[in-house]
């Protein structure tokens, strides 16, 4: 059914910019007195906040005229499709859709009537079904018609058939609607709803598999209370019903439902949002849109069956797609001109990966007889959460215009994250459970001691661990950058000054390159001074409180960091050379926490999870300082949020953390087989001597040393210096640079787990092999790509971001390269090794800003910006060549 589902979105979606467009001009005309000329021109008021909070108003009213009539015939036609026929539940809301689509026509005619008319298509779309049934129904029927290794795929069929639909009618209606007017495109939608119920009465056919017959009860000619009764009934039964994986597909719902409402609300306020930062009127959108349809559309239909046949995890490009629309949204939030909105589009490639995913994953975990219900009970929850969220994000958005348009792209990319984990943990979670029970008869979910040792997250207590952990690892990284942004900001500050030589007043807050080194180096020296201490600490006290403490000083250190900048510079320096001790604990923070909690199998997943604080840290830092820094609250408020959020992280580091697996409640044997199969007696000994020669003196570890230390060189300079580069060489706004640097770091996340995943799960490698082919990517490329940043004209400023994206992107690589190498060398040791790298870190944070003090003078010279790119990729290359000769020669001596 997926080609009257194409035309059915071909006509929706030509006619929903259009819809919009009607409404604000219906708006305008109301508010300008039957000004025609006038409301015809978008760039007139597309920044208007009256009409765009009454345009949001309207919108609010019409979503819930629909959505409200629309659950409950959708809940009739789900049960339908399992006990009586899947052909008929198909047609019913294709009758709405037309009889809709007439009432638009004849108010297109009647221009100066009344908005508030177009709310009856609203009434009779909805109480035959809406959208949701439109979907539920053909997702039952093509469920319900394949056989079960091919539904993922035909899931996918259907997605794309809607993204198909989407992009050629998103891309037509603002040109059509400017060339014919409205008429034409309803005339046009009306064609095509016709054309797909002429489809559906000549094709369709009711499915050969058996049905289930209702009881007397629930025949669907009984009375009409009794009926949405008992089909509510049999809806609960599917989900209160005990199954294998009970708490899974609820847990899941809820998932889905969160993103749903996301979606929905997001979608609500989108074309608003555009028109009012953009001035986009229903053309320019739709071209947008339909091009952002296109891109996600080919994904889902030529990469997401690719990518399901080699992962085998509908739940992993769940997440993929959820990690994607992360970064799509922070994007939305800060955008400032066209350029930037076309740069979106591509990032949504994956972002109908979450909708085919959930719907795959969900649909695995019940049987066949219950999908039709399934689906009704996923398209009640997205038009439960249509409802929901056109209440919250209709009637909150125009409150925003003030202060923050982006505000709600924001909240509801931080809201993303719970969907991302419970869809992730729960597919790692039931693979793991089939797999086992196809090794042994053990029935794993039955097992008491297993119940009684797993309150919290089953068998994957190890993924909070890693969770807590790492946003530990952002916020002590975060604490230590925070200035490297607000250098820009500060020195704007006059509220304390001092006098120059010549006796004019400049910010105290303003300082010189050598200043700014000094600054720099403070950290560094602290984390040179600290790293081996705070590593012998951790040896023998493990990592829970020594980390702690840690995260304590680092927020103390924050916090206090606005009070002595304008000061005395000793005590200054002081604070930041203490923060450096704090900053010291991260590394080797990592180590532990991959040796005493990562199973072997996983590796490099563990190190990617966790050695990607610092991109993050960039990202949160970044994008929260260029907001707080142009507010009312000024760049001293960034330094204090950033210390309340290190207080509340580390709470719960004490709270979720500890050394040993083996002792932890939370911990199930099952879990703690896992963690512990094929390390050795010593590996899981604590307090053993650490043989510090042999680590120190190994050509391996010096090799992964000298890679870790040119790569960090690389991260220190782009955090430090890419702001300063892209302000005083590139011109970009500062706005601009929170936004830009945020997503060039947030761009290789994604790439970051794909690598880890690939590194864990390639077979067709040996592990040296891979070692050596991450490390030349993770090395040796970025080095490449680093020369090619230095000469990007700066007339070409955007050439130049996306070269140092593709720089980000192969950085991914380095969990796989260099820091699994020292990992699986070192082994029990591997902290040791790990928090060595912190120290390599220290010296990289020396060398970054001593090479940019050689030879920078002049922050606006690309010449002598460039200088300094091609020395560290020159320090790159070398590093990659040293790691691969030495394993050639090692290997054929």
């Amino acid at each position: 059914m997926e080609i009257p589902l194409f035309l059915y979105m071909f006509g929706s979606d030509l006619q929903y910019p259009v819809f919009q467009n009607l409404i604000y001009e219906k708006e305008c005309l109301d508010k300008f007195e039957q000004n025609v000329t006038f409301c015809r021109n978008v760039s007139n008021y597309y920044n208007d906040k009256d009409i765009q909070t009454a345009a949001n108003h309207f919108y609010f009213i019409s979503s819930l005229t629909l959505m409200i009539p629309s659950l409950i015939t959708t809940l009739l036609l789900g049960a339908a499709s399992d006990y009586w026929s899947v052909k008929i539940p198909l047609i019913i809301p294709y009758v709405g859709c037309i009889l809709g689509s007439i009432n638009y026509i004849v108010q297109s005619f009647l221009i100066h009537s009344s908005v508030y008319y177009l709310l009856i298509s609203d009434v009779l779309f909805g109480i035959c079904g809406g959208y949701i049934a439109i979907i539920s129904t053909t997702l039952t029927y093509g469920v319900k018609t394949c056989l079960i290794r091919h539904r993922s795929y035909r899931i996918a069929g259907i997605e794309g058939a809607i993204g198909l639909g989407g992009t050629i009618g998103f891309a037509l209606s603002g040109t059509i609607r400017e060339a014919c007017g409205y008429v034409a495109i309803f005339l046009i939608v009306i064609g095509l709803q016709i054309l797909a119920l002429i489809y559906l009465l000549l094709v369709a056919k009711e499915t050969e598999f058996e049905r289930r017959p209702p009881n007397e009860n629930t025949s669907l000619i009984n009375g009409a209370g009794k009926q949405i009764f008992e089909v509510i009934r049999d809806f609960y039964k599917v989900l209160s019903k005990k199954r294998t994986f009970h708490i899974i597909l609820l847990l899941n719902l809820f998932a889905f439902g969160i993103e749903l409402l996301i979606f929905s609300g997001l979608g609500d306020i989108q074309f608003s949002y555009l028109r009012y930062k953009l001035g986009w009127g229903d053309k320019k959108y739709g071209w947008f849109s339909g091009l952002s349809y296109g891109i996600t559309t080919a994904s889902v239909i030529f990469l997401y069956p690719l990518f399901r046949m080699w992962v085998k995890s509908d739940g992993l490009l769940a997440s993929l797609g959820l990690s994607f629309k992360f970064v799509s949204l922070l994007m939305f939030a800060f955008i400032q001109n066209d350029i930037m909105a076309y740069a979106i589009s591509v990032v949504v490639m994956f972002n109908r990966f979450v909708s085919t995913g959930f719907r795959a994953f969900i649909s695995s975990l019940i049987e066949m007889n219950e999908q039709g219900k399934i689906f009704s009970i996923i398209a009640i929850m997205e038009g439960i959460s249509s409802l929901v969220a056109t209440s919250i994000y209709n009637n909150i958005y125009p409150k925003t215009l003030s202060f923050f348009p982006g505000l709600l792209y924001v909240i509801s990319a931080a809201l993303l994250l719970i969907p991302f984990f419970i869809v992730g943990s729960s597919d790692l979670y039931v693979r793991s459970m089939k797999n086992e029970n196809l090794e042994d008869d053990d029935d794993i979910l039955d097992s008491h001691n297993d119940r009684v040792r797993m309150p919290i997250c089953g068998n994957y207590y190890r993924i909070l661990v890693v969770l807590v952990s790492f946003l530990c690892l952002v916020s002590i990284c975060s604490n230590y950058i925070i200035i490297n942004f607000t250098f820009i900001c500060m020195k704007d500050d006059m509220s304390e000054t001092v006098e120059t030589s010549n006796g004019t007043l400049k910010s105290a807050f303003d300082y010189t390159p050598t200043e700014k080194k000094h600054i720099l180096w403070a950290v560094a020296a602290g984390t040179i001074v600290g790293t081996f201490p705070v590593n012998v600490l951790y040896v023998k006290f493990g990592a829970k409180i020594p980390f702690f403490v840690a995260g304590m000083l680092s927020a103390l250190t924050t916090a206090i960091t606005p009070m002595t900048a304008g000061g005395n510079t000793v005590l200054f320096l002081f604070v930041r050379f203490l923060q450096g001790i704090a900053y010291s604990a991260d590394f080797a923070a990592v180590g532990i926490v991959i040796a005493k909690w990562a199973p072997l199998r996983e590796t490099a997943i563990f190190i990617s999870a966790l050695t990607s604080f610092t991109s993050i840290a960039s990202i949160v830092t970044n994008g929260a300082s260029g907001l707080i820094c142009e507010s009312s609250l000024g760049w001293k408020y960034s330094f204090y949020f950033h210390a309340i959020g290190s207080v509340i992280v580390f709470i719960l580091w004490l709270i979720v953390y500890n050394d040993n697996p083996a002792v932890h409640k939370s911990v199930s044997q099952k879990e703690l087989g896992k963690i512990q199969k094929n390390k050795s007696e010593s590996h899981l000994k604590d307090n053993i001597e650490v043989p510090y020669f042999k680590i120190f003196t190994s050509p391996t570890i010096l090799c992964v040393w000298l890679c870790a230390f040119t790569e960090l060189t690389t991260l220190i300079l782009i955090a430090t210096y890419a702001p300063i580069y892209f302000r005083s060489v590139l011109g970009f706004t500062i706005k601009e640079i929170g936004f830009w640097l945020g997503l060039l770091i947030a761009v290789h996340i994604p790439f970051r787990f794909v690598c880890a995943f690939l590194s864990d799960k390639t077979r067709c490698l040996s592990e040296l092999g891979k070692i050596l082919l991450f490390n030349t990517f993770a090395v040796g490329c970025v080095g490449i790509c680093f020369v090619i940043f230095g000469y990007v004209p700066a007339e070409n400023k955007y050439t130049a971001v996306f070269v140092l994206a593709v720089l980000e992107c192969f950085i991914s690589f380095n969990c796989g390269g260099f820091y699994k190498c020292g990992t699986l060398h070192a082994r029990q040791f591997s902290t040791i090794v790990i928090s060595t790298i912190q120290f390599t870190k220290c010296l990289a944070l020396f060398a970054g800003p001593a090479v940019v003090a050689y030879f920078v003078t002049d922050e606006t010279n690309q010449t002598q910006w460039s200088h300094v790119f091609i020395s560290v990729a020159v320090l790159n290359v070398i590093a990659t060549g040293s790691q691969t000769i030495h394993h050639i020669i090692e290997r054929n001596c």
